[in-house]
């Protein structure tokens, strides 16, 4: 059983979520990470946020964001409708708009610009989510 009181509850949950494949991470949800954790959504919200100072549903589109943005720079890139399924999102316009929201650009701007530059994915996986998103900023290269 987990004792939800201790400190460090949010690094259970980061890693809960990071460890999930792109399939499981698609379907993941505030609620079902609660679930498997055995408590209240509100309740993993209330200790999420006090600790990180954001809520779980923001670091979890994050990182769904993050994974998106691996899958556009796979040699055989899939289509965005599909990336966006992956993800879990039920319309690829708004997650598109997400996408944007986070990157600055579209998917689809985005694939063409990591063809056509040296950073990549690894370059990303150094940002640190937590602080990208409690200093709200709207594009990669603010923090690259």
């Amino acid at each position: 059983m987990i004792c939800i009181t201790e400190s460090g509850f949010s690094e259970l949950v980061i890693q809960f979520i990071i460890t999930r494949n792109n399939d499981e991470l698609g379907e993941l949800t505030v609620s079902k990470i609660a679930h498997k954790l055995r408590i209240s959504p509100s309740h993993l919200y209330h200790l999420f946020q006090s600790e990180k100072g954001v809520p779980p549903g923001k670091f979890l589109i994050m990182i769904k964001m993050l994974r998106a943005a691996m899958l556009l720079e796979q040699q055989d890139v899939p289509p965005i409708k599909k990336v966006s399924k992956k993800m879990g999102f039920s319309s690829t316009n708004y997650f598109i708009k997400i996408f944007k929201e986070y990157f600055g650009t579209t998917p689809g701007k985005y694939r063409e610009y990591i063809r056509n530059k040296s950073w990549t994915f690894e370059t990303l996986a150094q940002i640190d989510p937590i602080r990208y998103i409690q200093k709200g900023e709207t594009e990669v290269e603010n923090i690259v």
